[in-house]
């Protein structure tokens, strides 16, 4: 299987304190990898060493087959990144900022850029100074500037943060056709879980510095989003039932009195017969389906804000 970015228990200590600890992560080629984990958790700075801010401690990075050492400087010029919130010179233009960038990187396609600017939409913007932007225009140049050289890779950290609803849904439809027309592969953060639901391939779950899961969205969606849910007198006796006489364990006990049957292949129908001949009273029965949010949450067993 082909990754174009593998860590191996990837670590990273700072004044004694760990930041990363042993993270194997692996970003196939030409997906959307979300990257998800409370306030805290490491995305940033597992970010920063994959780009080369930060040098690890142990372990080691893989990225487009190369081994990324100390001295590896080449494999930069392949990824766009906007890590944390942009960085310009405040008194330049939006576009005087993006040229001195690309100038920088060796880039002179300006054609390249006038519809990237486009694509963005802030050609209104970019001939004002940077210190009268909002922070969401900001936000957009910094995007303007991770993509505009069309990168084998781009890792984007919060990147909806500070945009409004229009710039999100905006910032969604870019990701998706970067990644569809040009194959490029994305990592990104987010903490708004329905954007990673509608984009994302695999959910890596990080939390206190550890790489805690990776795992296929589709995956989620057949194995755990579908799920019936039962009111039920008691749900420990009815767990026991579906244990016993049916066999089934994707089940969680929610309250006392609810219970959720996750992907079963036994029909809801023979499920119910089962209970009532068991003398079990059903008060409701509901079909539905949980969101990717609640699947991380119910991850991090209901504990923190992402």
């Amino acid at each position: 299987m082909s990754y174009i970015v593998k860590t191996e228990k990837l670590s990273k200590q700072m004044h004694k304190q760990t930041i990363i600890s042993e993270v194997n992560m692996h970003v196939r080629q030409g997906e959307i990898y979300g990257l998800v984990g409370p306030n805290g958790a490491g995305k940033t700075s597992l970010f920063q060493l994959l780009i080369g801010l930060w040098k690890p401690s142990h372990g080691e990075i893989e990225i487009f087959g190369e081994r990324i050492t100390n001295s590896s400087y080449s494999y930069l010029q392949q990824i766009g990144s906007m890590i944390g919130e942009p960085v310009f010179y405040e008194n330049r233009t939006g576009l005087e900022n993006l040229q001195m960038h690309l100038d920088y990187m060796g880039f002179y396609d300006q054609q390249l850029i006038t519809e990237t600017i486009h694509r963005v939409e802030i050609e209104d913007q970019v001939q004002k100074p940077v210190r009268n932007y909002s922070a969401g225009v900001k936000q957009r140049l910094g995007l303007v500037r991770a993509i505009a050289l069309k990168p084998k890779l781009l890792i984007l950290d919060e990147p909806s943060n500070n945009m409004d609803p229009m710039g999100i849904k905006m910032l969604r439809q870019i990701i998706w056709n970067l990644n569809q027309q040009y194959g490029i592969t994305v990592i990104i953060s987010s903490h708004h879980m329905e954007e990673l639901e509608q984009l994302a391939d695999t959910v890596g779950v990080l939390r206190d510095g550890k790489l805690t899961e990776e795992v296929s969205v589709r995956d989620i969606k057949e194995d755990y989003f579908r799920y019936t849910e039962l009111t039920i007198d008691s749900s420990s006796q009815v767990a026991h039932l579906l244990e016993n006489e049916l066999q089934l364990s994707n089940y969680r006990v929610i309250s006392d009195s609810t219970i959720r049957i996750y992907a079963s292949t036994i029909p809801t129908h023979e499920i119910v017969k089962m209970l009532v001949t068991h003398g079990i009273a059903i008060h409701e029965i509901k079909e539905t389906q949980d969101t990717l949010e609640d699947y991380i949450l119910q991850t991090y067993k209901g504990g923190d804000d992402i």
